[in-house]
């Protein structure tokens, strides 16, 4: 994945969870009135960090099989994990902890990747 196309995910999809009203825990995507739902449902309004690069990637590149493929990538790079699969987990593990230190840690993942670019 290139660079530009990584920050830009990684942008929009931490624009996206920035506030507390677009984040959520213990689903990908939820809808205005907290149901789960897919994170490329056009009614998702809150995501986890995982849904967000879902979504954040489908808006780079239209496509939901291409989404996945990079939201995966973006993952392992934001997590070091050796493997997309582990990478998504961890992301997810990090997203469910306890609120304000998963989303503070979260915050300053994505805003190192960004800086480093």
């Amino acid at each position: 994945m290139s660079e530009s196309i990584f920050k830009l995910v990684v942008e929009k999809a931490r624009d996206r969870i920035a506030l507390r009203s677009g984040w959520t825990r213990y689903a990908a995507a939820r809808t205005h009135n907290d149901r789960p739902c897919d994170p490329l449902d056009p009614a998702a309004v809150r995501f986890c960090a995982y849904g967000a690069l879902v979504r954040a990637a489908f808006d780079v590149v239209g496509s939901r099989e291409m989404a996945v493929l990079v939201a995966r990538r973006a993952a392992r790079r934001l997590t070091g994990a050796t493997t997309e699969l582990e990478a998504v987990a961890d992301l997810d593990a990090l997203n469910d902890g306890p609120p304000n230190e998963a989303r503070a840690r979260l915050m300053q993942i994505f805003a190192t990747a960004i800086a480093e670019g």
